[in-house]
């Protein structure tokens, strides 16, 4: 569950987001701490309070023209005494430079931490991020020290705890306009310095004044809120996904808020939702509207419309008017749904075909492992061919294939029978093996005696044809027997009768 502070007046304790300091890497240009041989070297314009450790052992200080250092009454600095306790391996020289701190500022959420854990929790609002009014805060002192108050006109808290020392309000005032408090403040032009103690009703004493400079320096980092309709909570600067509920009470009192917040967690523990949601109640002072309790409730991942889910069904059981007294409904707040932002029509267009590609891979696949299956009668036959597709991987191995012999031997033709050699995609016939050439390998005096020999045996069955009529010789088949030593081959003949034959059946037509 979500911890709260512990006064209706949201009195807690924040803290300063510090600059790397003296014994951190991060303080360096080289990326390492200086060792005793090292001359400590600052920029020339060091606008900030440097706070030095209470021992420290450096070759010597290059001052800036500008700038303070902050020693503590028990400090200690050797200059190349433990020289030879410490390596100096990592230097590259005999300086060592410090970089030039950043100027962060009061009323950037970003630059605060709560003490009690708040920060975690996606429910409060930005403005509820930075010291509220009766906050105490504290600003250690490990790292230089600079803060902008930009578009601050008063400066207002609980308690002022600057290195370890408790400062009151007339100090601070002075403090603020004199040399030293030029160095840690920035723009502090007619500002004033007010505390407050457990006198305001929630975080701001009109939060209306302080819209305009939080916000100024939150709306560069909102980000895009994953829903269709986001909503936008009292003292938010960016807009969020979840449910918002706002009662206008009369007074602001422990006893009202304590019962909501008893409520909301009772209902999130009866549906099991503790690490789920996260939420937030609180008061908000208006000069202008007086004062409101505001209800925050939203997903604590990603949204997914359980904070939206979980608010209606709290409202339909329960009985505000019972749990708050003296209010009125004020302003209910549901976010849209879900939506993510980063998806574009491309995106979308892409992950369509890669789907399609991926059931017409599978498909291929079961068609050639299936091919009777009865389902594939209710797809179009091109789409699962597998000789088609087949045909297209292995074309370039069709072209050469098809000059390959097939009766040099056995040994051939098993090495090129798996060879697909064609595909007709009308007919559906497939020729898996090259053409037989009879000629192939044959020697042409061999074939000279081979083609005598046929002609002798050929001439006795021409004999026995009558003379007197044109006759079509017979036509010999080629044998295409194939053996492993010798392949036959045959001619065909065609013989007709006598050119005087032929004058004379011409005279007898006419």
């Amino acid at each position: 569950m979500q911890r709260f502070c512990d006064k209706v007046s949201v009195n807690c304790t924040k803290w300063f987001v510090e600059n790397p300091g003296f014994n951190n890497p991060a303080a360096w240009d080289s990326e390492h701490l200086p060792c005793p041989l090292e001359e400590v070297v600052f920029p020339a314009y060091f606008s900030a309070i440097m706070p030095i450790p209470r021992e420290v052992d450096v070759k010597g200080f290059v001052l800036p023209t500008e700038g303070a250092l902050l020693l503590s009454q028990d400090s200690t600095i050797y200059f190349g005494a433990g020289a030879n306790k410490r390596s100096c391996q990592n230097s590259k020289n005999s300086r060592a430079y410090i970089k030039v701190p950043k100027t962060r500022k009061w009323l950037d959420p970003q630059n605060w931490k709560s003490s009690t854990g708040l920060t975690l929790n996606k429910a409060i609002p930005d403005m509820e991020r930075v010291p509220c009014s009766n906050d105490s805060v504290i600003i250690k002192s490990d790292g230089p020290l600079s803060i902008d108050l930009e578009n601050t006109e008063f400066l207002r808290i609980g308690q002022f705890n600057l290195a370890g020392v408790l400062i009151f309000k007339d100090y601070l005032q002075n403090l603020i306009i004199n040399n030293l408090g030029a160095l840690l403040f920035k723009n502090t032009e007619g500002l004033r310095v007010e505390y407050f103690r457990n006198d305001i009703c929630g975080c701001h004493q009109d939060f209306e004044t302080m819209v305009e400079p939080i916000c100024h320096n939150v709306l560069p980092t909102c980000k895009r809120p994953r829903c269709l309709v986001p909503v936008k909570p009292l003292l938010s600067c960016c807009p969020i996904c979840g449910a918002v509920y706002q009662f206008n009470v009369e007074q602001c009192d422990d006893a009202t808020i304590y019962k909501v917040r008893k409520t909301i967690s009772e209902a999130i523990k009866q549906q099991k939702l503790e690490d789920d949601l996260d939420y937030y109640v609180s008061y908000v002072n208006s000069r202008e509207s007086g004062y409101f309790l505001q209800m925050i409730v939203v997903d604590r991942d990603d949204y997914t419309e359980k904070s939206t889910e979980f608010v209606k069904k709290l409202n339909a059981v329960t009985d505000w008017n019972k749990v708050i007294a003296k209010s009125k409904l004020h302003n209910i707040q549901y976010a849209g749904r879900p939506y993510n932002p980063n998806i574009t029509f491309g995106s979308v267009l892409l992950i369509i075909l890669c789907i399609l590609f991926v059931i017409l891979v599978g498909l291929v696949i079961f068609a050639h492992y299936a091919p009777n299956n009865r389902y594939l009668n209710r797809i179009p036959v091109w789409i699962h061919d597998t000789n088609r597709w087949r045909s297209l991987i292995l074309r370039s191995t069709m072209v050469f294939s098809r000059f390959d012999n097939t009766t040099g031997g056995a040994a051939d033709t098993d090495a090129h029978s798996s060879i697909i050699v064609g595909y007709n995609a009308e007919s559906g016939a497939i020729r898996e093996r090259a053409f037989n050439n009879p000629m192939y390998g044959e020697n042409p005096s061999c074939l000279t005696e081979n083609t005598e020999m046929r002609r002798e045996v050929s001439e006795p069955k021409r004999e026995t044809k009558p003379s007197n009529t044109q006759i079509l010789e017979p036509i010999n088949v080629i044998d295409t027997v194939v053996t492993h030593e010798e392949q036959e081959l045959t001619e065909i003949k065609l013989d007709t009768s006598s050119d005087d034959e032929s004058d004379d059946e011409v005279e007898t037509i006419e």
